[in-house]
């Protein structure tokens, strides 16, 4: 009987850790996504960044460049679309920084992060290659 109930706990304590370490990958995948996003919409306005590893360490968090080329063309895309301040002081010029921090929160880029990581899940996971 106690085998039985000692069975039953490392059972159900494995089950939690395992799904403990899926949400976490499942967070981190979706941070290095959107920090992709957010990368891509300023890195043309800081040449220094061509410096910066946060695009490598990004990849490696995705790691499927399909994805990461998704990320980085949603960032490329965002940044086109800011519209120029109209503020005449300004001459024309975008605030790329504060409008990629407010795209970093915003419930856009969470619902496409989200999207994406289902698609990446269910073809890790579901459709690994090879098969």
């Amino acid at each position: 009987m106690k085998s039985i109930y000692f069975i039953a706990v490392i059972l159900t304590l494995s089950s939690c850790a395992g799904r403990r370490t899926m949400h976490s990958e499942k967070r981190e995948w979706i941070s290095a996504f959107k920090n992709t996003v957010i990368i891509s919409a300023v890195e043309q306005q800081d040449k220094k960044m061509s410096k910066d590893i946060s695009t490598a360490i990004n990849f490696d968090l995705i790691g499927n460049t399909r994805y990461y080329k998704i990320a980085d063309s949603i960032g490329k895309k965002f940044r086109n679309a800011i519209e120029p301040s109209i503020v005449l002081d300004f001459n024309g010029a975008k605030a790329i920084f504060n409008s990629a921090l407010d795209y970093y929160t915003s419930k856009e880029l969470n619902s496409l992060s989200e999207m994406y990581y289902k698609q990446y899940y269910k073809e890790k996971y579901y459709y690994p290659s090879g098969s």
